[in-house]
C-alpha cells in the first residue's frame, strides 16, 4: 500500500509541475496571439524594434511577423505535448488509485 501511495505522491508532484508549465505556456501563447494581431494592424513599412538585453535593436517587419508566428506554432506544439503528459499522468494516477482501493478492500 505504501508503494502505491509513494508512487501516487510522485505523480501528483509531476502533475502540479506540468500544470504550472501549461499555465506559463498559455500566458506566452496569449501574449504572442495579441502581438500577432497587433502586427496585422500595422503597415509593412512600420519600424519594429526588438529588446535584446538592455538594447532596442531594429528588426525587419516581415522577420518580426515570421518570428511571432513561429513562436505561436512552437508554443502550440508544446501545449499539446504537455496536455498529453497531463493526460498520461491522470490515467496513471487513476490506475494506481484503483489498485490501492482494490488492495485496501481485499485487506478488509
Amino acid at each position: 500500500m505504501d508503494k502505491y501511495m509513494q508512487e501516487l505522491h510522485g505523480l501528483k508532484e509531476s502533475f502540479t509541475k506540468l500544470v504550472q508549465v501549461r499555465q506559463q505556456l498559455e500566458a506566452q501563447y496569449q501574449e504572442n496571439k495579441i502581438l500577432n494581431e497587433e502586427f496585422q494592424n500595422l503597415k509593412p513599412e512600420t519600424k519594429i524594434y526588438r529588446l535584446i538585453g538592455p538594447v532596442m535593436v531594429p528588426q525587419d517587419f516581415d522577420e518580426s511577423t515570421i518570428n511571432v508566428k513561429n513562436r505561436i506554432d512552437f508554443i502550440e506544439g508544446e501545449r499539446k505535448r504537455v496536455d498529453s503528459q497531463l493526460e498520461d499522468i491522470q490515467k496513471k494516477m487513476s490506475d494506481i488509485q484503483s489498485k490501492a482501493n482494490e488492495l485496501q478492500s481485499n485487506q478488509s
